[in-house]
């Protein structure tokens, strides 16, 4: 019952969410349209306003829908439905369950690419939605030539930035906060889109705070924050996350930047200068590292922490009903690897080791 009432309770969240439609420009690179508020995607719904002309046609269509009704003669696998060399894919919210209309559809991923899915289904995989939206952002960035990388970005003079490539929990946004309050510019906290001519693009979401980040940095929040952001820790530290809590990307406290700070300056674009990948280490030291060496630990943390990016299911599933597809997906990757590899090239590259980043960051020139 409780978890019902949990999903009950979701889902009425989600329906509060729902505006007759909203539409944004991803740096005029990729335009997106949806009936669900881009937040609660998990997509930025700040300092990207669109453009005109990035809006005649969307490139990603997101939108709720009241069911995804599997057809009879279609094939089953793995838990998807299609039909032979079709564009269009369905995942119900079970396979045995499959003419209840729950679940989630892809259609054209290599076109106008459309995701539909149901309130349910939503409220109880926000996860799995989230991550196949990224999944088909990241392909349709890379056919324009820019990629994401899981990264913050800063800059001193708001012309030339740094990424700060790590896994999660390492420290990026200590370090982000701490370069706000020393009045840089940024330009992400979390992702960062990167093209082959060494332009770093403004990639804003809400980020996620910890308790050691409300203390240390004086943030504005209150009681309830507080217990939210606690909660995170606690929860995910537990080896087995009981059904009737929030798990993932559900739990922890998210907050705009514009929301911490009385005066944040954003930059939508710096032209990359250095790359650092931070590493916890007892000992303090930055070491500068040849670029071939820097692509390699960019693309290996990329795999690793938005592994959901990568061989997606649905993305799997697409390409054995539509073999076709294949050539698509894979050139897309493939230009990923190139698109690092030019990058790093024109800029200088150090990998810091310890645990204090920031002191560490500002003894390099910027």
């Amino acid at each position: 019952m409780k978890k019902f009432l949990k999903m009950l309770d979701m889902t009425m969240h989600i329906r509060s969410a729902y505006k007759s439609a909203f539409r944004l420009a991803i740096h005029d690179f990729v335009s997106i349209q949806t009936n669900i508020n881009p937040s609660f995607l998990d997509l930025p719904s700040l300092y990207l306003p669109p453009s005109t002309n990035s809006l005649c046609e969307a490139d990603l269509i997101l939108e709720y829908v009241n069911n995804v009704q599997v057809e009879k003669n279609m094939n089953h696998f793995s838990g998807f439905f299609g039909k032979e060399n079709s564009d269009f894919i369905i995942k119900p919210c079970s396979p045995h369950f499959k003419l209840a209309g729950m679940g989630y559809a892809l259609k054209d991923l290599d076109g106008k690419t459309f995701i539909r899915f149901t309130f349910p289904y939503l409220a109880k995989f926000r996860g799995e939605i989230i991550d196949l939206c990224y999944s088909v952002l990241l392909l349709k960035l890379l056919c324009r030539n820019v990629t994401i990388i899981h990264s913050a970005c800063i800059s001193f003079d708001g012309e030339k930035a740094t990424l700060i490539v790590a896994g999660h929990d390492v420290g990026k946004t200590a370090l982000v906060l701490s370069a706000i309050r020393d009045g840089f510019y940024v330009l992400s906290d979390d992702f960062t889109l990167l093209d082959s001519s060494a332009n770093a693009y403004s990639y804003m979401k809400p980020i996620t705070l910890t308790p050691y980040h409300l203390r240390a940095f004086k943030l504005k929040c209150t009681f309830k924050d507080l217990l939210i952001a606690h909660m995170k820790r606690h929860i995910s530290g537990l080896p087995v996350i009981p059904p009737y809590l929030p798990t993932s990307p559900s739990i922890g406290l998210r907050k705009q930047i514009t929301d911490l700070f009385d005066q944040v300056k954003i930059v939508r674009k710096a032209k990359l200068e250095q790359i650092v990948i931070l590493q916890k280490s007892p000992e303090e030291a930055i070491e500068e590292i040849e670029h071939e060496q820097m692509s390699g630990k960019i693309l290996a943390i990329n795999r690793l922490s938005l592994s959901g990016f990568y061989n997606n299911p649905a993305i799997v599933a697409y390409t054995y009903f539509n073999p076709s597809i294949r050539t698509y997906v894979k050139n897309c990757y493939e230009r990923e690897e190139m698109i690092v590899s030019k990058a790093v090239k024109n800029s200088r590259c150090f990998l810091i080791k310890g645990s204090n980043f920031y002191n560490l960051l500002k003894k390099l020139t910027w």
